[in-house]
């Protein structure tokens, strides 16, 4: 049990990581992000 909390553990500090590391987005448009994704699934 405590292997498998520390594989997830480190898993989680990599992927971390690596969003830091790909930086922030520079054209980005939050209005049309939230409208699209209201679109998506108040159609369903």
């Amino acid at each position: 049990m405590f292997e498998h909390e520390e594989t997830k553990k480190t898993e989680l500090i990599k992927e971390l990581k690596k969003g830091v590391k790909s930086g922030f987005s520079t054209n980005f448009n939050r209005e049309t992000f939230k409208q699209n994704l209201h679109q998506k699934y108040s159609a369903k």
